[in-house]
């Protein structure tokens, strides 16, 4: 791998040096930076023939001093002909020749050959600080800083590549050195983003004892539900994703996925589930001194189907909710750890029961810390609206908190919690017998996972969920523990 990305570098070097320089200093010229200065008939003999100029150049070099110009020159050819590391031999013994006797502008087109031969012969970290003045060489011209650009990519500074391959001033340079910076610019952007491009397939199955079967904080049955079954539950999923190659500070997401239950006791099995969704989202990059930010636009689809019977609206197959969402926020990530989110989402929900079809609205808060090496902890709110087209409404608010800690690499433990507040402030027309006012739904889970190998995740789960309510009948609580196995692979060409 390295070797390719040298001899491509090569490639753009020798296309590119001789030129392209001659074509950002002098329009229509071919003289390069020392050849014709050391002698007037190089740089015809390099377009013509640069094995025989690689000869002439050591002639003309000789061992005597005073003569650096023409060790420039000589490691130009060499540059040309790919002998990077004998380049940088040539210069070091050129520029300890040249002593006082050299100009601004000499000064300024040795540096950038150094930077040049650096890059072919990848050195990209030396490279990288030379092009780019790190070593107080300031001043570069834009063909030192596409080469420092490119040069930093290589050395995984993704950020030093991004403000190398960003400036105006490289718009002077040839239009084949301006496309490649452009897609080094895009790759190493791409790389920031946490770009995945390709196809990500993800699938699992998980087993699992739940107390109370037909209850689950969404109400995904009918409300108000009596009794408490207990089941055991299988539960099948997987996900399709593709993500083009990120444009510029663009990205696009599309994925779809499944996932169906199975309750292995009657009348639970009423509830059995089919749920499928899809979405896209674009998203905005950008960077900042100490993080990057994003700006998500996304939309979503969801239908859910239960199996019907007893414990359900219906006695067969029924589509139970159906949902399209829009959402935008704004994340930041600050590096080293931490984030936060700001998110506003709209949904129209459409269900078998007509009265709790409508619109709902909510406004999220979310905020990552990183508290130790592999240990995070992050805490979300959220304020809701949801106003039907019947006599259902309510409004609430949410609290959640996630805690992550991988003690070792394959080893990851996690516990996460919500409380939930619901109030429903006009919907005495919906209950039958009772006014429903205010419900505390909650939930909380522990879980370990394993990471096998070959993109397989194992995993161990238990907590519980219920609900407080003010009518007593609908309210509830349960335990559920079980295990889980998955498998992903992103990038999928």
């Amino acid at each position: 791998m390295v070797g390719s990305s040298v001899i491509r570098i090569a490639a753009f070097l020798s296309a590119f040096l001789l030129f392209g320089i001659a074509e950002a200093r002098e329009p229509g010229g071919g003289e390069g930076l020392f050849l014709g200065t050391c002698d007037p008939t190089l740089p015809a003999l390099v377009a013509a023939d640069l094995k025989a100029a690689e000869v002439k150049g050591q002639e003309l070099a000789g061992p005597e001093s005073g003569k650096w110009r023409c060790r420039a020159a000589l490691a130009e050819i060499y540059i040309l002909n790919g002998n990077f590391f004998w380049a940088l031999t040539s210069l070091t013994e050129a520029q300890a020749d040249a002593g006082d006797d050299v100009s601004g502008q000499e000064r300024e087109d040795l540096a950038l050959l150094v930077c040049t031969a650096l890059t072919g012969s990848g050195q990209w970290e030396e490279a990288e600080s030379w092009c780019l003045g790190k070593d107080g060489a300031d001043g570069r011209s834009a063909h030192a800083r596409y080469y420092g650009g490119i040069s930093a990519f290589r050395a995984g500074d993704d950020r030093g590549a991004v403000a190398a391959l960003d400036g105006g001033d490289l718009a002077a340079l040839p239009l084949p050195m301006r496309e490649s910076a452009a897609d080094f610019r895009t790759l190493a952007l791409g790389r920031l983003m946490g770009a995945r491009p390709g196809l990500l397939i993800a699938a699992g199955a998980g087993t699992g004892y739940d107390s109370n079967a037909l209850m689950a904080p969404e109400d995904r049955a009918i409300v108000g539900l009596t009794g408490d079954p207990a089941a055991f539950r299988t539960s099948l999923w997987g996900t399709m994703g593709f993500q083009p190659r990120n444009l510029g500070r663009y990205l696009l997401d599309f994925d779809g996925s499944a996932f169906r239950s199975f309750h292995h006791a009657s009348p639970a099995d009423s509830v059995n589930a089919t749920d499928l969704s899809a979405s896209a989202s674009v998203r905005r990059y950008g960077l900042w001194s100490r993080g990057r930010a994003a700006l998500e636009l996304k939309y979503g689809y969801r239908v859910t189907f239960l199996d019907g019977g007893p414990a359900a609206l219906q006695d067969e197959l029924f589509g139970f909710m159906e949902s399209h969402s829009v959402s935008l926020g704004a994340s930041v990530w600050k590096d080293g750890g931490g984030a936060f989110s700001l998110r506003y989402g709209g949904t129209y929900q459409r269900f078998a029961e007509l009265a709790r079809n409508g619109f709902g609205h909510s406004v999220a808060v979310g905020e990552e810390f990183a508290l130790a090496e592999g240990l995070s902890l992050t805490f979300a709110q959220s304020a809701t609206l949801f106003s039907g087209t019947g006599a259902y409404s309510r409004f609430g608010g949410s609290l959640g908190t996630f805690l992550a800690w991988q003690p070792l690499a394959r080893w990851v433990f996690a516990l996460r919690g919500t409380v939930q507040y619901d109030d429903y402030h006009s919907s005495q027309g919906y209950f039958d017998s009772e006014t429903r006012r205010v419900d505390w739904p909650w939930a909380g889970r522990g879980e370990v996972h394993f990471d096998i190998g070959k993109g397989l995740v194992a995993g161990v789960f238990g907590g519980g969920a219920g609900r407080v309510s003010n009518v007593e009948s609908l309210g509830y609580a349960k335990w559920e523990a079980g295990l889980t196995l998955n498998f992903s692979k992103e990038g999928i060409r």
